[in-house]
């Protein structure tokens, strides 16, 4: 493969296209059910009435009926990770664990929920779609993703910290590529490590500033958002470097 050439060349090389082999349908059929369900659940839970159960507030009862419990921090994980795997908004689940339990233990559950979300995506992803790419050999598709697999770490950390897709489509679709597992655990817990740590801290402040939005609430929300994004560039510029 030539490591420098660029994706959307390779994608639309016709004798790359020519070359595809023949997959049937019932090849891919499990793979693209799974996304499907996903996009379908992303859209119900924010287009449909089912949006209004998945409001800080809801979510915030919801997890501290949970904390009643003697196990409440092993329930709340497993119960974030089950919902994140679902398509329920990542942030939304941490803002409403941050406001239950106190900051640090919020975003201990929020990493251990993400740590098994993304595992569980990614398995899932490999069982059902990798064999597909690999008897894709020489297709533009099996080059694109093994062109992003040579810089894993920071394709990951990339669409993390700017998300292109629902956190349990990411999950999935990397698990179907050739990225490795390692560069995917590392660089999801990377690149969401600013914004949960910050959301977990500030969980109050974010809270207050969407209810009763006042000079303070917004000033403190947006420093910040401004601070994570400088932790996530400098991050990211040094992950460029490294692999130049």
């Amino acid at each position: 493969m030539e490591p420098e050439r660029p994706i959307l060349e390779m994608a639309t090389d016709p004798a790359l296209a020519k070359a595809s082999p023949t997959l049937s349908f019932r090849h891919w059929l499990p793979l693209l059910a799974l996304i499907a369900a996903l996009v379908g659940l992303t859209l119900v839970w924010r287009l449909t009435p089912a949006s209004e159960w998945l409001t800080v507030e809801r979510l915030s009862l919801l997890i501290a009926d949970l904390r009643a419990h003697t196990f409440s921090i092993p329930i709340a994980i497993a119960f974030m990770a089950l919902a994140g795997s679902l398509a329920i908004p990542m942030g939304v689940l941490i803002v409403a664990a941050s406001l239950v339990f106190t900051p640090w233990q919020g975003f201990l559950i929020s990493q251990a929920s993400i740590f098994i979300g993304c595992m569980l995506g990614y398995c899932l992803g490999s069982l059902t779609g990798r064999h597909i790419i690999h008897q894709l050999n020489g297709t533009w598709i099996n080059q694109v993703s093994q062109k992003l697999a040579q810089r894993g770490l920071l394709t990951i950390i990339t669409v993390r910290v700017i998300p292109v897709a629902p956190f349990a489509v990411i999950n999935l679709v990397a698990g179907a590529s050739h990225i490795r597992f390692q560069d995917y655990l590392l660089g999801t817990m990377l690149g969401m490590l600013p914004a949960t740590l910050a959301i977990t801290v500030f969980a109050d402040r974010f809270h207050e500033a969407i209810r009763n939005p006042d000079m303070v609430s917004i000033a403190i929300v947006l420093a910040v958002l401004i601070v994570a994004y400088f932790a996530l560039w400098f991050l990211k510029r040094w992950l460029t470097r490294r692999n130049q």
